[in-house]
């Protein structure tokens, strides 16, 4: 479970670090995971594997990266919905809802609302009330443009 760095034609492989590592995601010139090894906690580190540095010590389960902001699932606070800059500083909750599957954009989050049977929400990047934006079921939210991918079912009552 560790970060490697590989060309596109399969040849110079370089391992980046030597822990169990989860949750990995590339953002301009850094990539964040979450760190089996220490808790799931949120790490960063250059592209070259170089300054990996914890920025939270909170246990993380689901995580994304939009810009220079890391958004999570803050396991240590039963699962609600955070947000800290990438630098480690501004962390500051935005939801009390049990938040998993968590994606973002430059404008709102998205993610499965554990709370309220797993139905898809969003909330402003900034903060503020969360909002339903389906009835369904929802997994893996991926956002292209104006449009959010996910795995869904339909509940019928």
């Amino acid at each position: 479970n560790n970060i490697y760095k590989l060309s596109l034609d399969g040849t110079c492989r370089i391992k980046l670090n030597s822990t169990a590592t989860e949750d990995m995601t590339v953002s301009n010139e850094w990539i964040y995971y979450t760190n089996i090894s220490d808790g799931y906690k949120i790490y960063r580190m250059k592209l070259d594997g170089s300054e990996n540095t914890k920025i939270c010590e909170d246990e993380t389960l689901f995580m994304t990266v939009c810009k220079d902001a890391v958004f999570y699932s803050n396991k240590s606070d039963n699962h609600k919905l955070y947000k800290i800059n990438g630098d480690g500083t501004g962390k500051v909750k935005l939801s009390n809802n049990k938040a998993t599957f968590i994606n973002a954009n430059h404008d709102y989050v998205y993610y499965v609302n554990y709370s309220d049977n797993e139905k898809l929400y969003k909330v402003p990047v900034s903060g503020g009330k969360s909002k339903k934006i389906t009835n369904e079921y929802g997994t893996n939210i991926t956002i292209l443009k104006d449009k959010i991918f996910f795995n869904g079912m339909f509940y019928k009552r």
